[in-house]
């Protein structure tokens, strides 16, 4: 897990001192959890995330468990609390039946995390992968899974790699462990797995709608592992890391440099400018502290 970060988060409705967070309290229970990033005061595509929560929730029968509005809340407290004016990465952690405590607890808990931010020369070059026949359990809600996360994690760090690609039983892409993938053929073409075999990501379907919006053709398939060598670039997606290309899937290459892969970051980095301006009135309070 990312190490927490600023002075304080808020547990349920207290806020306690960040050195008193107990980072194993993500490892029990049922756990449903988000990133989001936050600049100049604003939780970008707030709306988006809001949603996502809301479907974690149904998918694990825990409908109406806390509303929108009472998140949101808790986001500006913590923001406001923390003083925190520049970009940084919020996660919201929702978790039921944690045994962590004595007797278990359900609870929300908030706070500012560190996240790895690739380098400028990984965004200018790519960065490696590997791939792993593993799939996550219901894929279409962010849910914790520790020992997937623990394997890839292993994986990562002992091998000198940025990310694993999730392969399914039948050797189809689906994602990656904290990424979603996208891949551009010969013809320009926009690839990525079906909806119904991954996490529906922010910047995923962020991107998808930019790509739609500037006449690119978006098509969501199932995509097999042995049909790689057909794609000229491959990128990764995610609150952290935005848009960022692939160098390498095991032994296949890709271009980093791909016109249309170039486009697409830009267009992203315009996305993101646009909506600071378009809702930072609604957080711009938050800001004096």
């Amino acid at each position: 897990m990312d190490r927490i970060k600023h002075q304080y988060f808020l547990f349920n409705d207290k806020f306690l001192e960040t050195k008193d967070f107990d980072p194993e309290i993500i490892n029990h229970g049922t756990t449903i959890y988000e990133l989001l990033k936050v600049r100049d005061c604003t939780p970008l595509f707030l709306e988006k995330y809001l949603k996502r929560i809301q479907n974690s929730l149904h998918l694990i029968g825990k409908d109406d468990w806390i509303s929108d509005e009472q998140i949101v809340e808790k986001m500006r407290l913590v923001i406001r609390k923390n003083c925190v004016r520049t970009e940084d990465h919020l996660k919201i952690l929702i978790s039921f039946n944690n045994d962590l405590f004595s007797p278990p607890q359900d609870f929300i808990t908030l706070f500012f995390t560190t996240v790895p931010i690739p380098t400028p020369d990984q965004y200018n070059h790519g960065v490696r992968t590997v791939s792993l026949n593993a799939t996550r359990f219901m894929p279409n809600a962010k849910i914790y899974q520790p020992s997937l996360r623990k394997t890839t994690e292993r994986m990562i760090s002992s091998r000198d790699i940025y990310e694993v690609v999730l392969l399914n039983d039948g050797n189809f892409i689906t994602e990656g462990s904290r990424s979603n993938i996208f891949f551009i053929d010969k013809d320009k073409n926009l690839l990525t797995p079906a909806l119904e075999d991954v996490l529906p990501g922010i910047t995923r379907s962020n991107v998808i709608e930019i790509a739609t919006d500037h006449g690119v053709d978006v098509i969501e398939t199932k995509i097999h592992y042995d049909d790689l060598g057909g794609f000229d670039a491959a990128f990764l997606t995610g609150t952290s890391r935005k848009i960022l290309p692939i160098k390498s899937i095991d032994n296949h290459v890709f271009n980093p440099q791909n016109d249309l892969l170039r486009d697409l970051m830009r267009w992203y980095e315009q996305l993101l400018e646009y909506y600071v301006k378009k809702h930072s009135s609604q957080f711009r309070d938050l800001c004096d502290c």
